[in-house]
């Protein structure tokens, strides 16, 4: 995995150099699902650590157990490092790239299809509460392709998650080429070279509540509020309409397109939860979680139908789950 992160993009599987970036690859990492190498090693001198672009060792996050015999380390689900020999193929590894970035988009050119353009062909971004488009408040949405180019003048795009209520602009820029080089000819003027644009805005309807741009992780879940229904009887009930992107699962992969929400509880809370999909053929399926992310409970279809449902599971500690 070494070699080929040198020989390919001219980068090192990663430097981690303390707990923020430890942190920021976890989080950003750990809906994979899966373990991955990082650039440390001591198959040089046994017991002598060292990271892959020659940093000696300093922060670590061994998990229990840890350092064994093996010579190379990755990082479980979980964010723990453990070494294994490298022999073993089905790890994916984690790069990192110090190369030239021409555009100044924080996309280094050996990744980038667009060195020369900071939007990467598409931009899609929201006004802040400025309302202005251009300032520093804009938030700026990732957009890709949802299935592969292969000619005409129709593409499927998608966005990072559900667009919230506020002013959009989408740009198509005029980089873009068809299959034969020919540029955008984006105000559709017989002549190629120019961009796109596209405003709107979006208001979500009452009674729903907005899930959040990004809730595919613990660390940005929606909070659910609990409201005690009647008041003084000790039952609180907590719902949501949720407007949320629902991307068709993996085949066999329950966590290819996850969404979090979170609650307070209080310990010897009793609590039942259940997703209600009407009309629907999502085939839903639920957890519960600590705060830690430890699986307390599950369902897939307790129903009705094909709905996922919780029923009574009693709490045992105070906090968010």
């Amino acid at each position: 995995m070494e070699a080929e992160a040198q020989n390919t993009l001219g980068g090192h599987l990663v430097t981690i150099d303390d707990v923020a970036e430890q942190d920021f690859l976890h989080q950003t990492l750990e809906k994979l699902g899966t373990n991955l190498w990082i650039g440390l090693s001591d198959a040089a001198v046994e017991g002598d650590y060292l990271w892959a672009d020659g940093t000696a060792l300093g922060y670590t996050n061994w998990r229990s157990g840890e350092p064994s015999s093996y010579d190379y380390a990755y990082m479980e689900s979980n964010g723990g490092w453990r070494l294994y020999h490298d022999t073993w193929g089905d790890y994916r590894g984690v790069i990192e790239l110090t190369g030239a970035d021409t555009d100044g988009d924080g996309l280094p050119d050996v990744l980038d299809s667009f060195a020369e353009d900071p939007l990467n062909a598409w931009d899609l971004r929201e006004a802040g509460a400025d309302g202005v488009f251009d300032t520093e408040d804009d938030r700026i949405h990732q957009v890709q392709l949802a299935t592969d180019y292969d000619g005409g003048a129709t593409v499927r795009l998608q966005a990072d998650g559900t667009l919230g209520t506020g002013s959009y602009r989408f740009t198509a820029n005029s980089t873009l080429k068809d299959l034969s080089g020919n540029r955008l000819d984006g105000n559709a003027n017989g002549s190629a070279g120019d961009s796109y644009y596209q405003s709107f805005t979006i208001q979500q309807p009452d009674g729903y509540l907005f899930e959040g741009w990004n809730s595919d992780t613990m660390y940005t879940a929606t909070e659910l509020a609990l409201v005690e229904d009647p008041e003084l009887n000790g039952l609180w009930i907590g719902s949501a309409v949720a407007m949320d992107r629902q991307d068709p699962a993996i085949y066999y992969d329950y966590y290819s397109d996850p969404d979090y929400w979170k609650v307070e509880l209080q310990v010897g809370d009793i609590v039942t939860v259940s997703m209600d999909t009407p009309e629907s053929g999502v085939d839903a399926y639920l957890q519960l979680l600590n705060a830690s992310g430890s699986v307390l409970a599950g369902d897939d279809d307790a129903g009705p139908g094909r709905d996922a449902r919780i029923s009574h599971y009693v709490v045992g500690s105070t906090g968010t789950y």
